[in-house]
């Protein structure tokens, strides 16, 4: 199948692990490689056949989300798990805690 930037996607062999399309890939196969973000430092690359269109309670609309929609949607998401963000970048600026 497939996928556009701002589909809401699931594995296919682990249906827990949902995430936006960020990104699609050139590729010269039917399927497609789609890059979907599953949490900050947690993006990866699948072919459209491993990925199905996540249950319809979080699906998008037919023609997709604006970026500065899907921007407003990740950080909405970031912001509901607040300490992983605080984790990364204290890991990224190289801070040492103690």
């Amino acid at each position: 199948m497939l996928f556009k930037v701002g589909d809401i996607v699931a594995v296919h062999a682990d249906t827990s692990r949902i995430g936006p399309v960020i990104e699609v890939l050139q590729n010269a196969d039917r399927f497609g490689r789609n890059r979907v973000f599953h949490g900050p430092g947690n993006m990866r690359e699948y072919a459209g056949d491993r990925l199905v269109l996540a249950a319809a309670q979080h699906a998008l609309p037919e023609d997709g989300l604006s970026p500065e929609e899907f921007r407003a949607r990740l950080v909405a998401a970031r912001l509901s798990h607040p300490l992983t963000d605080h984790v990364y970048s204290l890991r990224a600026a190289q801070i040492r805690v103690g």
